[in-house]
């Protein structure tokens, strides 16, 4: 630093006292943002299914009935049968459960399909094939709705409502993992006890889930498939429903477009402030303390 400094010698003391602070303020606030950022995106991975039969089992957790929200990033390599992304039943109609899959079963559609023991809802525009896309599906009472990247594109008009199912919870297959497994990328996938709102799945679509979520009380499952090795996928709700890998699903760097929220600080107007001390100072207020 003093050498720096020497390449300034029309400086005053005083000025090179100043400079000299103001260039250590803004190193250690670049060391500081860059070992608190920089960690939470070196490990962004997703988790790669090859169509055949690889998939996650979760044993049998989250047999939900009421109000539900399903969110998942994904990555579809083809449209061929029935891409799943998860499914908490077996396949077939009139099975006890829930299922949320691209449906390509005797047709080229690949329409997003969610599906229960008493119906299911198909939305009206595909999915794309090597592209990341987010689907959501939220159930309120007996009605279902679909949404596509944010965007809203099927209601059900019969119920749709759940029935609790014995079945292992799984990620990329039907049937405890033995039907229809998923081929492509899945990532990010959210299990919620409620109807999330429009508005909130929009706006948290492309960010990875904190307690300020506004339903963070109502996570029920998560996995972001950060691990980058192993077997093993932690669930980073409360409830610690983690994930075996079955049958080698193969970690990617392919990741679809998540960051973290916004943070700000919230003062209360009466005596709550941030101190940094003499951190940077100035002639204009003889070195009293910046808050």
């Amino acid at each position: 630093m003093e050498n720096f400094l020497q390449l300034f010698p029309h400086l005053s003391t005083f000025q090179h006292f100043i400079t000299k602070k103001i260039f250590q303020f803004v190193y250690l606030t670049f060391f500081a943002l860059f070992f608190v950022c920089y960690p939470k995106s070196i490990n962004a991975q997703s988790l790669s299914f090859d169509g055949t039969d690889d998939y996650v089992n979760m044993g049998n957790v989250l047999g939900l009935t009421g109000n539900i929200t399903i969110e998942a990033w994904v990555k579809p390599s083809a449209k061929s049968t029935i891409n799943t992304v998860l499914a908490k039943r077996s396949s077939g109609a009139g099975n006890a459960g829930y299922a949320l899959f691209i449906n390509s079963f005797n047709t080229s559609d690949g329409l997003v399909t969610f599906e229960t023991q008493g119906a299911k809802i198909t939305s009206s525009s595909p999915v794309t094939v090597g592209v990341w896309q987010h689907l959501a599906v939220v159930v309120t009472g007996v009605t279902g709705k679909l949404y596509l990247n944010g965007i809203e594109m099927a209601t059900s008009t019969n119920d749709v409502s759940l029935s609790s199912s014995s079945n292992d919870f799984t990620i990329g297959a039907f049937n405890g993992g033995s039907a229809f497994n998923a081929n492509g990328l899945i990532d990010e996938v959210r299990i919620w006890n409620t109807n999330v709102d429009s508005a909130t799945i929009a706006n948290w679509k492309n960010v990875y889930v904190t307690n300020s979520h506004p339903n963070y009380a109502n996570l029920q499952g998560y996995w972001k498939f950060n691990e980058g090795i192993g077997t093993t996928v932690v669930d980073a709700s409360p409830n610690g429903y983690n994930g075996t890998l079955m049958n080698s699903p193969t970690w990617s760097v392919a990741i679809p477009p998540l960051g973290f929220p916004a943070e700000a600080l919230n003062f209360d107007g009466i005596d709550d402030y941030v101190d940094v001390g003499h951190a940077i100072t100035t002639s204009l207020t003889g070195g009293d303390q910046l808050t």
